[in-house]
């Protein structure tokens, strides 16, 4: 198995709130994702100073409904320092995350104002869309059941450190999207979501999971399959009570190694919602300008 390339680690930062007292509690992943800005025409002339990138946050929508349940106004989303080995928050306002349309699609996300002083401070990378894997077997690979898949995320227990420090899981896809899966979050519904053997623990929600397809095997390439709703669980009314748990709630999950992960294609469908899609080409049109009376050239 090819070395995971420390790039995939760098586009994730942890997720919480602060409390009235001023303490953090971080309990969630997310990941920084980015839209590559269309360019004027330059000619023969080099690009102007900036960055050429329309950014966002991106984690799990039951991630802001508990942060909000806190009664919490942001949600804190804890990065790394660029020149710091410690780290420091950036406080997003509940209200803007966007949700997708579909309750029952678990993915939230909100804009990033990446000024170049927030580059300089922050160490971090961000994740093109072009690298999400959008379920269309391309003639260049697909993907399908065994797949090695890599989760990105906070480990909960590990998180009392100077910075942060994402741990990586290593699984295989078990099940691809062919039937809604019936969880919590949507119990009459359920989720499209693949299945994938790999135990999802507290501080995975809302975590990027990468994909290498089968024929790219010792490639270091991977694409974005999707991001970490959490665990598909047992019911206690279809365990075996032969396996002598004591389970006082009768709709108590239990986690059995598996777990589930909403597909990339939700992710671009907010990313492509108009709020969104408006910004953007307020960007493109400030560099348009930029260009056109050379500032900062």
């Amino acid at each position: 198995m090819p070395r995971i390339s420390d790039a995939f680690r760098k586009c994730v930062v942890f997720a919480g709130w602060t409390d009235a007292n001023r303490s953090l509690h971080v309990g969630a992943t997310a990941f920084i994702v980015s839209i590559q800005l269309s360019m004027p025409d330059l000619g023969s002339r080099r690009p102007p100073m900036g960055r050429f990138q329309a950014v966002y946050f991106v984690t799990a929508r039951h991630v802001i409904d508990g942060i909000r349940s806190k009664s919490a106004a942001a949600v804190s989303l804890r990065m790394n320092l660029r020149h710091s080995p410690t780290y420091e928050c950036v406080e997003v306002p509940l209200d803007a995350w966007c949700v997708h349309e579909d309750e029952s699609v678990d993915v939230a996300v909100a804009e990033v104002q990446e000024s170049d002083e927030f580059a300089q401070k922050f160490d971090y990378l961000t994740l093109p869309v072009n690298d999400f894997f959008l379920g269309k077997p391309s003639s260049n690979f697909s993907v399908g059941i065994g797949d090695e898949i890599y989760i990105t995320s906070l480990l909960k227990s590990h998180s009392e450190t100077n910075k942060n420090i994402p741990i990586v899981r290593v699984g295989n896809i078990s099940a691809m999207p062919e039937e809604r899966i019936k969880t919590e979050f949507s119990e009459t519904k359920g989720i499209d979501a693949y299945l994938v053997e790999a135990r999802s623990i507290r501080g995975m929600s809302g975590a990027p999971v990468f994909v290498r397809p089968t024929n790219a095997m010792g490639d270091t390439f991977l694409y974005l399959l999707g991001l970490m709703h959490g665990h598909f669980g047992t019911k206690k009314n279809s365990l075996d009570d032969s396996v002598g748990l004591d389970v006082s709630d009768e709709y108590k999950q239990w986690n059995v190694g598996i777990g589930i992960v909403v597909p990339s294609h939700y992710i671009t469908d907010v990313l492509n919602y108009k709020p969104f899609v408006d910004s953007r080409h307020s960007l493109e049109n400030e560099l348009a300008n930029r260009v056109s009376t050379k500032t900062d050239w």
